[in-house]
């Protein structure tokens, strides 16, 4: 078998952006984890109870758990519009992940980029089309912002946390 026969192993045209979406899986994935892991805390449950909270819980259904929560435990002005930025942005990152992992690659039409195209076809509008040119930064700038929110989410519930009253006898 020549190199000619064997299949591509990366998309013609993609490899620019093939690690930064690579880093957006990693980032998000470990987003998810970290709302998990606040919600197990603001529940006050150990980690397998916790798990078998959220496991199934699609992104939607963490951001919705974790504000929730937070509201029921906190009237702070403060932390409240804290938590309500950060859904805001969380909704924003899973839209963004859905739009970037969800779509074919090919070559860009400016020097350095990606095109990505999504598909859809949707009763209320019929078959669309959307492409947008990326580069390797504006693809690895989304996957920063996760990883600022994860920091902002950790931040919150530390400050939870120390709030506590000492369990300690």
């Amino acid at each position: 078998m020549t190199s000619e026969d064997q299949p591509q192993t990366e998309p013609s045209g993609a490899a620019s952006v093939i690690a930064p979406l690579g880093r957006v899986v990693v980032s998000f994935n470990y987003l998810e984890m970290i709302l998990s892991m606040s919600i197990w805390t603001l529940l006050g449950c150990d980690q397998f109870t916790g798990q078998c909270v959220t496991a199934q819980l699609p992104f939607k259904g963490l951001i919705n758990a974790f504000c929730s929560l937070w509201y029921r435990r906190t009237s702070d002005p403060g932390i409240v519009a804290s938590v309500q930025s950060l859904r805001v942005r969380l909704e924003a990152a899973e839209q963004r992940r859905n739009e970037l992992l969800h779509s074919l690659w090919a070559v860009g039409t400016a020097q350095g980029t990606s095109t990505r195209f999504k598909y859809s076809a949707k009763a209320k509008r019929g078959w669309a089309v959307q492409s947008a040119d990326l580069s390797a930064a504006d693809v690895d700038a989304v996957a920063d912002e996760m990883t600022v929110l994860s920091k902002e989410v950790m931040k919150l519930l530390t400050a939870f946390l120390r709030s506590l009253p000492n369990q300690a006898p």
